[in-house]
């Protein structure tokens, strides 16, 4: 995914600093005035930086620039990868005219294993960077005069089943945490007069319980400021063509088309004026061509089968018109494709999050907590979490978090044995509470970071008991989620009440635990084995929380015969219940 450096004219280096845990980018402006840094922790979040590595390591940069530029011109630069699915290792040479060739270097000369490559086209002023046991390569596309685009590839050896050791790339693993949401397509035979085409910006309403439905988007199709709008700007898309042997598929996606060509002639994919040749085993291969699209506002990257041949190129994507992709066979039959869509969250703040980002910046903001492995760590206005990567959540006070989202919306059920979706209600950026949750206890600490994590998860808990959400009959009592959006939530659920009442909200909510428990001895989604238990417990917990014997005194003839039926399914050799898939032991039946 590419990254606008604007000032940019040439790169000088690109390494990483072991020191820092950041990698750098050094290069020169283009109106020749000088030379920039640019840092990033995780590849994806760069920051043009004054300085770096000290005061005056700017001015030291430019100072240097053309000298070391020059000194570099031409020269091979070399590094030492180790062999997928191996403990051996082979040497990348890589050249200025985007050639590379694999072999063994004994500390004065390199021997190669075969004739030069190519493996990409479309950068310029490329540059190798080796940190974290990870080679990446940098680059440059875009006119000079309109500003550059910063694209990165990881670069990798793998061995062939013929022995040969390949150079392959593929995109930088961290741009995993920028996916939102996934849509997923198969389509069985594409040809001239039958193309496919989707809507990349949707919504999505209630369908018949448990399900949900997916929409056009209200009014005209570039109405995308709609708060219930899914869409995104930034795209990874996977692709799986199966076709016959000669085959002209053209893929548009926001505007931008590219063409896969297969005949006797020729194997290749172009774009943009740009050309890409297919070797004849990639093109050929049983399972079909693998294509991969990154796509952002202003370049696109192409990855063809595993990684074998890349190309990169400038786009300017039609996000008014054209917000779809498109499959259209032009000659020859697509026995079968296979589509798979991710949105990605912008890596840009807007003006009004970088001010709540200022304002989450006091001059000491202290350490709460680090966990032992240092994944993560709490301050009092920010959390660090290395899982989730860039950028930090931001708390600048009690009743704003500053955090993109972090998991991905998907839109139908796996296809696993848990058969499960992720969903996601709130799709900004920025959160603040209701103003119901005042009704309910509240915590006030030192730290504006515990003070709001409690008053986000009061705010959850009330909209999970709101008008909001209630299915019909369900009015006032605790739905089990927000799953299928405003309008209908998940429902009572019989397991998951009683862990709601017995984790506070027997005191936080006292009407609403007591309504639906009530509910749960007669109805409510029972998905477990221990639901004939958990009435029972939740219920208990409800008197001892509240001293209100009533709900015992009305649930009593339910109650008794749910103790009978677990006399009976009482196991006297063990001493236990049955109860796998239960959520308070994790357990499942042996296989």
């Amino acid at each position: 995914m590419g990254t606008a450096l604007n000032s940019v004219g040439e790169l000088i280096d690109f390494y990483y600093e072991q020191e820092s845990g950041q990698w750098l980018l050094e290069y020169l402006y283009v109106d020749g005035s000088g030379a920039g840094v640019a840092v990033s922790r995780d590849l994806v979040h760069w920051h043009e930086a004054v300085s770096v590595g000290g005061e005056g390591h700017a001015a030291h940069v430019a100072h240097d620039a053309h000298s070391h530029a020059n000194a570099n011109a031409g020269s091979p630069r070399l590094v030492e990868l180790q062999i997928e699915d191996s403990l051996q290792s082979k040497w990348l040479r890589l050249h200025e005219n985007h050639a590379y060739e694999i072999g063994d270097w004994d500390g004065e000369r390199f021997t190669a294993d075969g004739e030069p490559a190519a493996l990409w086209t479309g950068i310029d002023s490329e540059r190798l960077a080796y940190g974290q046991s990870r080679c990446v390569l940098a680059g440059l596309i875009g006119q000079v005069g309109c500003g550059r685009q910063l694209v990165l590839a990881e670069l990798k050896l793998r061995r062939s089943e013929q022995g040969i050791v390949r150079l392959y790339a593929e995109p930088v693993a961290e741009l995993r945490n920028l996916r939102v949401w996934q849509r997923e397509w198969s389509v069985a035979e594409l040809s001239a007069s039958a193309p496919f085409k989707e809507s990349l910006q949707f919504r999505v309403a209630p369908g018949e319980w448990l399900d949900i439905q997916v929409l056009p988007v209200a009014g005209e199709p570039d109405d995308s400021d709609k708060s219930d709008t899914i869409t995104s700007n930034l795209l990874d898309v996977q692709l799986v063509i199966e076709a016959e042997e000669d085959y002209l598929q053209e893929i548009e996606l926001y505007g931008i088309r590219v063409t896969v060509e297969l005949n006797e002639k020729t194997s290749c994919v172009a774009s943009q004026g740009v050309t890409l040749p297919l070797p004849n085993p990639l093109a050929r291969r049983d399972g079909g061509l693998k294509l991969r699209l990154l796509l952002d506002e202003t370049s696109m990257e192409l990855f063809v089968g595993d990684g074998e041949a890349v190309m990169f190129v400038p786009v300017e994507p039609a996000y008014d018109q054209s917000r779809y992709i498109q499959l259209h066979c032009q000659r020859g039959i697509i026995r079968a494709a296979s589509l798979e869509v991710f949105g990605l969250r912008s890596t840009v703040p807007t003006l009004a999050e970088h001010l709540l980002i200022e304002a989450s910046k006091p001059a000491e903001d202290t350490v709460i907590y680090q966990s032992k492995s240092k994944s993560y760590t709490i301050y009092s206005h920010r959390i660090e979490d290395a899982v989730y990567g860039e950028p930090p959540a931001y708390v600048p006070d009690r009743d704003t978090i500053l955090s993109p989202t972090r998991a991905i919306e998907e839109f139908a059920w796996r296809k696993n044995w848990a058969n499960d979706m992720t969903r996601v209600i709130d799709r900004g950026n920025v959160w603040h509470p209701r103003s119901e949750i005042a009704q309910l206890p509240d915590l006030h600490t030192a730290h504006a970071t515990i003070d709001a994590a409690y008053r986000l998860a009061a705010d959850v808990f009330y909209r999970c008991g709101s008008p909001e959400f209630a299915r019909p009959g369900e009015e006032g009592m605790w739905t089990a989620g927000q799953f299928q959006g405003p309008g209908e939530g998940f429902g009572v659920w019989v397991r998951d009440t009683t862990h709601i009442a017995i984790r506070s909200g027997n005191l936080l909510d006292p009407e609403g635990a007591r309504r639906s428990l009530l509910f749960t001895t007669k109805s409510g989604f029972d998905n477990g084995v221990d639901g004939t238990a958990m009435p029972i417990v939740g219920i208990w917990d409800y008197y001892l929380a509240t001293g209100d014997l009533t709900l015992i005194q009305e649930t009593w003839t339910n109650l008794k015969s749910r103790i009978a039926k677990l006399d009976e399914s009482f196991d006297l050799e063990q001493g236990l219940v049955p109860a796998d898939q239960s959520t308070s032991n994790d357990a499942f039946p042996e296989p």
